[in-house]
């Protein structure tokens, strides 16, 4: 398409979105595909920008609305079922790191934040994590960053970064860090995103790694998913086109609805003149000749007219048939829409939402291993700097792989305490441990715990309870 060079820069998103539909393009088309994700999802004024841009231009569109955008409710599905709760169980050899990673989680008010970056990450499909040691040195931060403010990075073949800059503008004015194998530069200035760096003024703090003790660079990088490209993709950007041909067909269904669902009323006059000619239909209008009554209107005709009802004959139920098939089309792409379907369909436990979300699991645990693997490298970074800093002491080195840690797997719908304890029954029953058997229904570890004691302490009451009746000799010797 060409554009006009005169066409308003509000216009201008639209278009550059059209050119290069898809976060892999240069950084303008990035951004404003950006721009289009957010509406997606606010869902409101979906498709002004683009009647607004054929206006402008005198072409003539159809005036769509957003009335089956169904993005919102997918990434929503993401934040309730990604990262569930106020904790994560983390699982490492050293126990020395458990307290200090839930300590620099604490300091990074992640689970009080944690909606908004699951939601970005999903909406935008990639989430960039920044770790800091605090001005005063007695606190380690992660700090999150949509891919909007990444201006551009670069990873070595272990996916660590080795170029990052940042440009993130708060009033009128832009903070950019560039960072690169050699060190780190922070300016403050007023030029806007991706300036060239000779026009940024001079820095307000630089440095080198080695100033900082480390040989890295304190960021971590994730996608949503990992196409094999550059960037990303967010959760709903490869059913995009579905979702605006499903909203085109209901926003031409609704305008049948409203056009064609009411009566056309026609005047008829059934009957000649005296030189047999047709006489002309009466005029119908307001006054003596109406009757209204609650809120229906008699008319009076004379003679022979008759007032007859043209309805057309639209198949509105074959339209929407077509409709919904197109829905269910998309439901095929985005299979987390069929969890707000069984959400209506009464008590349905865990392990059945398991078996018919199976896709929509699948696709969670795919995500939640990204989302955890940056996470993991965010925490081992914080903990080196927490060390240097001596935030931290006593937990070993990065080095000698102290610090290597997961992120303990969950079921993304939890069982029931009915689910958990039949499968549990079905674990001993097939020979394994009490301990063995509740990790795998999914029961938390205090109640592993309580419930081994408990075990081990009835278990030591029955042995007193039996030496003491063969001791009264109320039991035979054995053997």
């Amino acid at each position: 398409m060409t554009v006009p060079l005169y066409i308003p820069s509000a216009l201008l998103s639209f278009f550059q979105l059209h050119q290069s539909p898809t976060m892999q393009g240069n950084l303008k088309n990035r951004m404003a595909f950006y721009q289009q994700l957010d509406m997606y999802y606010n869902v409101n004024g979906l498709y002004n920008p683009q009647i607004g841009a054929d206006a402008y231009l005198g072409v003539w569109d159809e005036s769509l609305k957003p009335l089956r955008d169904c993005a919102h409710r997918v990434v929503e599905f993401y934040v309730s079922k990604l990262e569930p709760g106020t904790s994560l169980p983390i699982v490492a050899p050293n126990d020395a790191i458990i307290d200090p990673i839930k300590q620099i989680w604490l300091w990074s008010n992640f689970f009080s934040k944690k909606s908004m970056i699951v939601r970005q990450f999903a909406l935008y499909g990639d989430m960039f994590i920044k770790t800091s040691v605090s001005a005063d040195k007695t606190s380690v931060h992660q700090q999150y960053f949509p891919p909007r403010y990444v201006m551009d990075y670069e990873e070595d073949e272990m996916g660590n970064l080795i170029y990052i800059r940042l440009d993130v503008q708060s009033d009128d004015k832009t903070h950019t860090e560039i960072w690169t194998v050699d060190g780190f530069t922070t300016y403050l200035h007023k030029r806007g995103q991706e300036e060239d760096e000779r026009y940024l003024g001079n820095p307000v703090s630089q440095g080198t790694l080695e100033s900082l003790g480390i040989d890295f660079l304190p960021f971590a990088h994730a996608k949503f998913i990992d196409v094999g490209e550059d960037w990303g993709i967010g959760c709903f950007t490869h059913a995009l086109d579905k979702i605006d041909e499903a909203n085109r067909m209901a926003t031409r269904l609704h305008e049948m609805l409203f056009r064609y669902n009411k009566a056309l009323w026609v005047a008829q006059a059934n009957a000649n003149d005296a030189q047999g000619k047709p006489l002309p239909p009466p005029k119908v209008s307001g006054g003596s000749n109406t009757l209204t009554i609650e809120d229906d209107t008699i008319l009076s005709l004379p003679g022979t007219s008759t007032l007859s009802a043209l309805v057309p004959d639209i198949h509105y139920a074959d339209a929407l048939a077509i409709l919904q098939d197109m829905m269910l089309e998309i439901q095929h792409d985005l299979p987390e829409l069929r969890y707000f379907d069984l959400q209506n369909a009464g008590t349905i436990s865990g392990v059945a939402l398991s078996m018919l979300l199976g896709d929509a699991v699948d696709k969670v645990l795919e995500t939640r291993s990204n989302f955890e693997a940056a996470l993991v490298k965010a925490d081992k970074h914080a903990l080196t700097l927490g060390s240097i800093a001596d935030i931290f002491t006593g937990i070993g080195s990065y080095d000698a792989g102290d610090f290597d840690h997961t992120i303990q797997d969950r079921l993304v719908f939890p069982l029931s305490d009915a689910d958990r304890a039949t499968a549990l029954q079905a674990y001993t029953a097939a020979g394994l441990p009490l301990t063995s058997g509740m990790k795998l229904a999914g029961f938390a570890q205090d109640v592993i715990d309580e419930a081994v004691s408990g075990r081990a302490a009835e278990n030591a009451a029955s042995t007193a309870t039996i030496a003491k009746a063969f001791n009264a000799g109320q039991l035979p010797p054995t053997g």
